[in-house]
């Protein structure tokens, strides 16, 4: 029969004799069919540890006996010595392919419980149904001092702390509702407390995704947890610092600022006693230019960015404390003003601001006319890379021939100087009516 399959067939008729590849089992044999029903028999087991295909031919009457059924594990295959040689041959590659993926699956579960077991890691399995660990890795005695055993015994209510618990409970019930839905959760990561067996308490980054099952059911949740304790102390101590520190910034620009005030102060007290106007001009112009420095400290502790105050809203308030401070009989002022939300670091919105407040105390001094209202107009906007500030007003307009460059008032030897630490350009534009100014920067911080 059998050298009607394709098959070349070697006999042996002792255990040593068998060549490695397919074997097949003659048990017509009484005396080997009893061995191998009662289990006594190892050759079976010892041939397929070797890695051989072993099958076994039985007679009708050994088939026929309850306790086949018990040592099937042992062999791969049976066939009846009365099957026809179509049936054994199929039978004998249906064998081959079933040892194969069996040593495929033995390959791929050794690769997977090494990985499993060198993680640091702890990777885990939790049946929905009996509602228990049904696998972790031994890296959990590295997180939490615990053998696998300890961990698999243990139940999941006490394996977490109480609010954690509650928490992943909450998390399971609302990807059980998603389900229900017909929507599958994705991966869930989250952060839970887990005591450990000496008594200590680790944070534990978690990253849960549920299994299912050949028809789709939800069946385990499969966890990685990951020992998060120093990277969450680090974090908070980081925050902590940071709040510290932004405390410390906002009582210096606090007292910066009331510093610029008392000088404001004593310049309003002095300038009452000077004899000269002239003189109580330059006495004005000085408390103007400390109350543009005090307008950004006063921005920044308003913000809740303690770096940087927005340029646009910050000048238009300095043009206007300007124009009330220096408010006289001559006349009203109008501001128009057309901005842009621009982010500048503080440094920044300081050398700007005193430059544009020597501006508006320029036009306010020399181009306001009694009665008749002064119109003044601020623009801040920025694009490709470069900031652009725009002061003019409707007053009688700069000299014939004036040269911005050559100017040599204190205001605007102050705003060439303020804008070239700024890597900027001043100019006054031509062609409209009264005095206008551009100050373009690169944008930067």
């Amino acid at each position: 029969m059998l050298a009607e399959t394709d098959f070349e067939v070697i006999r042996a008729t002792r255990e040593e004799d068998v060549p490695r590849g397919i074997v097949i089992l003659d048990m017509s044999s009484p005396d080997l069919a009893k061995r191998f029903l009662h289990g006594t028999w190892r050759f079976p087991q010892e041939l397929r540890a070797r890695g051989d295909v072993v099958l076994a031919a039985l007679s009708s009457e050994s088939f026929a006996d309850t306790r086949i059924a018990d040592r099937l594990a042992d062999i791969h295959s049976f066939f009846l010595d009365s099957d026809p040689p179509g049936s054994v041959r199929t039978t004998i590659l249906a064998s081959i392919r079933r040892r194969d993926l069996g040593e495929e699956l033995k390959q791929s579960e050794a690769r997977y419980r090494l990985l499993a077991e060198n993680v640091g890691d702890v990777i885990w399995t939790w049946d929905l149904k009996k509602r228990a660990y049904d696998f972790i890795s031994p890296s959990i005695e590295r997180l939490r001092g615990l053998t696998v055993e300890e961990a698999l015994a243990e139940d999941m209510r006490d394996s977490m702390t109480p609010d954690s618990y509650r928490r992943a409970m909450d998390k399971l019930r609302a990807g059980l509702e998603s389900l229900g839905r017909g929507v599958r959760p994705g991966p869930i990561t989250d952060y839970y407390d887990q005591p450990c067996k000496d008594g200590s308490v680790k944070t534990v980054e978690i990253t849960t995704s549920v299994i299912y099952d050949e028809s789709g059911a939800p069946a385990h949740v499969l966890g990685v947890s990951r020992d998060a304790t120093e990277r969450i102390r680090a974090r908070e101590a980081l925050e902590s610092s940071l709040r510290k520190s932004e405390l410390l910034f906002r009582e210096l620009e606090h007292r910066v600022k009331n510093t610029l005030a008392m000088i404001a102060s004593l310049l309003s007290l002095a300038s009452d006693h000077v004899r000269h106007p002239e003189d109580a001009v330059l006495f004005e112009e000085s408390q103007s230019r400390i109350q543009a420095l005090a307008l950004v400290y006063d921005k920044l502790l308003k913000s809740s960015d303690v770096a940087h105050i927005d340029l646009g809203t910050y000048l238009e308030d300095l043009c206007r404390s300007v124009a009330s401070a220096f408010a006289r009989d001559g006349g009203g002022v109008e501001l128009q003003v057309n901005r842009e939300e621009v982010k500048v670091n503080s440094k920044k919105a300081a050398l700007i601001g005193l430059a544009v407040n020597e501006l508006v105390t320029n036009a306010l001094k020399y181009a306001r006319r009694p009665g008749s209202v002064l119109a003044l107009r601020l623009s801040v906007h920025a694009s490709d890379g470069t900031l652009e500030v725009r002061f003019s007003d409707d007053g009688p307009g700069l000299p014939e021939g004036f040269q911005v460059d050559r100017a040599e008032g204190l205001g605007f030897l102050l705003v060439r100087s303020l804008v070239s630490q700024l890597e900027g350009s001043f100019e006054a534009e031509t062609g409209s009516p009264g005095a206008a100014f551009r100050i373009l920067l690169p944008r930067g911080e």
